[in-house]
């Protein structure tokens, strides 16, 4: 499907009309996926802005809470598949980190599935593996990748109130938070 309106969108110009359900997510997803291949990245902004669902009006996923660590920078659990789309990919989040470990065999089968996913609609992901035993200066390093990827970013474990998730968010340093 992705394939088939990129190609329309690149051999047919003009006003397109897309519709779905509450005219959220799919209509939000088809609008990026429009925009980048035309590569208007101004109007891309501007439609983000615009966006019926933003995680700073969200307080909470199914796996738990969302935490704002910086400008445009959300701390989540691993997203379902429902909030993927309407809270990731439809709103136009830039970059996901994860900070899932890819040695364990149900962390790298969900890392996995992320990269596609994110992959299909040109979403940048960065897997940096960090636990409730990683060092403060492991946090600080990973931090320091972390702002300077394209915001608005996710960063993620599976749950937000994982030790490794609460450890994370204790121990960014103070002068960013």
């Amino acid at each position: 499907m992705l394939d088939s309106l990129s190609n329309f969108v690149k051999n047919a110009p003009g006003k397109y009309y897309l519709h779905c359900y509450l005219g959220k997510d799919r209509v939000n997803t088809a609008k990026r996926i429009i925009l980048k291949v035309l590569g208007d990245e101004e109007l891309l902004v501007s439609e983000i802005e615009d966006s019926e669902r933003v995680l700073s009006d969200t307080l909470v996923f199914e796996r738990g809470k969302i935490t704002m660590l910086g400008d445009s920078i959300y701390y989540t659990p691993y997203p379902t598949d429902e909030e993927f789309m309407g809270y990731i990919i439809a709103p136009g989040i830039n970059t996901v980190v994860s900070l899932l470990n890819p040695k364990d065999p149900n962390d790298r089968k969900l890392i996995e599935e992320e990269k596609k996913i994110l992959a299909t609609y040109f979403v940048d992901f960065v897997n940096i593996p960090l636990d409730a035993n990683s060092s403060k200066a492991e946090i600080k390093a990973a931090w320091e990748i972390i702002k300077q990827k394209k915001k608005p970013i996710v960063v993620h474990h599976f749950l937000s109130d994982k030790p490794s998730s609460v450890h994370f968010i204790n121990n960014i340093p103070k002068e960013n938070k």
